[in-house]
């Protein structure tokens, strides 16, 4: 989006369906700043994971619900699903496609790709596991995500994507699946980063403690 933003295909402070085509929010106010920064207000979508990756309309109606008080910062999936579709209604692109040529592309990610479908995920990938009632760990069937991963804990002050230390002096991305979590903080004073990935949906509390208080 900040790279629409740059080229000037996208104001930060302009109303999101000014620029949505395939799909409307209920709240015509709603700005593209305010869905970054998760205080938009827009209501989260019923199904968050899906053996395929459905239309936006489909999911959510073509008229997007905006149940949340505007303003007040609270986890949305449901706006940065608002965002891909947007993305996708301004290049006259999939989403996909989209951010591969916007992102992808320029940074050489080469291998990296968004599967629409739990069956394009590959033998390659990384087999995730969940625990039965018994404590035992089985690998979990491989799905997709049907909106963006919501972010962390609350009470972090939200900007453009990045949820803000109450200090400011770090800034964190994080999201939990069926069967993996991935976590990033970047200390702002040094911008030492560190990332934290698993293969099962587990609390990683200690492990972000003890990479805080490294030198």
């Amino acid at each position: 989006m900040l790279r629409l933003v740059a080229q000037g295909r996208v104001g930060l402070d302009g109303a999101a369906n000014d620029q949505l085509r395939t799909v409307r929010l209920a709240d015509d106010a709603v700005t593209v700043r305010e869905l970054l920064s998760h205080t938009s207000g827009v209501s989260n979508p019923a199904v968050l994971y899906a053996d395929s990756v459905p239309d936006l309309a489909a999911l959510m109606g073509p008229v997007i619900p905006c149940g949340g008080q505007r303003g007040v910062p609270q986890p949305s999936n449901g706006g940065y699903a608002v965002l891909g579709q947007l993305i996708a209604d301004v290049t006259a692109t999939p989403y996909a496609l989209a951010v591969t040529q916007l992102v992808l592309d320029p940074l050489g990610m080469r291998d990296s790709r968004f599967p629409a479908r739990a069956a394009e995920i590959g033998a390659g990938a990384v087999t995730g596991y969940t625990v039965t009632t018994d404590g035992v760990f089985v690998p979990s069937p491989p799905r997709v995500s049907a909106v963006q991963a919501e972010p962390g804990p609350a009470g972090y002050r939200m900007g453009l994507g990045w949820l803000i230390s109450r200090e400011g002096d770090t800034a964190v991305h994080s999201g939990v699946g069926l069967d993996a979590v991935a976590f990033l903080r970047v200390r702002v004073r040094d911008l030492r980063t560190h990332v934290v990935l698993t293969n099962r949906q587990i609390t990683i509390d200690s492990i972000d403690d003890r990479l805080q208080q490294a030198q």
